[in-house]
């Protein structure tokens, strides 16, 4: 689960790291406008527990129990003009969440991905397996928000837009088709699994 500590803005590493350093950054504050230099925590929302429009936030999933937010290094300018926030963000490095390794015990033995995917790992040969990840200062991320606590009496509103990776991988399967015979080997690899 640890694994030295951070070698790089752009972590690659999925391990939890023996230490982090997930914020350090310089604040200028002025009265109309903060500047903010350096890594730091970033949140979009307004939820102090859980925000659904946090998407751009990396998190450390090594222990799913105890997930940990991790910084991104990024120049950010708040100003504050009347009753609205208004953020804007450059992020220019892409930094990925972090999941539970394959040594890990929250992921299943290899051995039991194996049975349960025998017929995929017979046909791997014929398989590609490609992986498009963001390049460190070539894929940079952009950030805007609109905030407001004041417009409407009780309510907080906000309006964001994020431009760049997001943290979460996709994956993508593309079906093929077979003929009965194959399809019948498959189903007969995948009985009881």
């Amino acid at each position: 689960t640890y694994f030295g500590v951070t070698d790089s803005p752009d972590e690659h590493e999925t391990r939890r790291r023996i230490h982090e350093i997930n914020e350090l950054y310089v604040l200028w504050k002025k009265s109309s406008y903060d500047f903010t230099i350096g890594k730091k925590v970033f949140k979009n929302g307004i939820c102090p527990v859980f925000s659904p429009s946090d998407r751009i936030s990396p998190y450390d999933w090594n222990d799913p129990f105890n997930p940990e937010q991790l910084g991104v290094t990024a120049l950010r300018l708040d100003f504050y003009p009347r009753n609205i926030d208004i953020t804007g963000a450059y992020i220019p490095w892409f930094t990925p969440s972090k999941y539970p390794s394959y040594t890990s015990r929250w992921i299943p033995p290899a051995n039991l991905l194996a049975k349960a995917r025998a017929s995929f790992q017979r046909h791997a040969a014929e398989s590609e397996f490609t992986e498009d990840y963001p390049s460190a200062l070539h894929d940079p991320q952009f950030f805007g928000r609109l905030k407001s606590s004041k417009l409407i009496r009780g309510w907080d509103i906000f309006v964001s837009c994020f431009y760049g990776s997001s943290p979460y991988p996709v994956l993508r399967i593309e079906d093929v088709r077979v003929d009965d015979a194959t399809a019948a080997e498959n189903q007969e690899d995948n009985a009881g699994a």
